[in-house]
């Protein structure tokens, strides 16, 4: 279980607004499944895991990535996923970038999957060197 604020406050036109950046999210969700992905690893899982995204509190929040920019309608986002442990040994960076993408879409986001891939990848790499 991970649980943390993951918007922080930025100056917008002289007023301080709440922002959602997809950037720290992807980041904070390669860490989690890094760090998830070496545990289970010692470990002998046979069967599948259970992972959920829960955001709450996001309307009229602001959502960026890179100079695209939403504001985040609905008051919450949830998001329930049943993973094998092969998803997080082979599959990681793809089940990581159709959750990021599903996730800034909620949001209010479009972003092209190939940008999304090439962040994480960039992510994934930096984190395991």
């Amino acid at each position: 279980m991970n649980k943390q604020i993951v918007s922080s406050e930025e100056m917008v036109n002289g007023h301080a607004a709440s922002t959602l950046r997809i950037e720290n999210l992807a980041q904070n969700m390669v860490l989690f499944f890094t760090t998830a992905r070496k545990f289970l690893a010692k470990l002998n899982v046979g069967g599948s895991l259970y992972f959920r995204l829960k955001m709450t509190n996001t309307r009229a929040r602001r959502a960026l990535f890179k100079n695209r920019q939403a504001t985040v309608l609905e008051d919450y986002l949830r998001m329930d996923r049943t993973l094998s442990p092969d998803d997080l040994q082979a599959d990681l960076p793809q089940m990581l970038e159709n959750l990021l993408h599903e996730t800034a879409w909620s949001l209010g986001l479009q972003i092209p999957q190939e940008e999304l891939g090439a962040l994480l990848k960039q992510l994934i790499n930096s984190i395991e060197k």
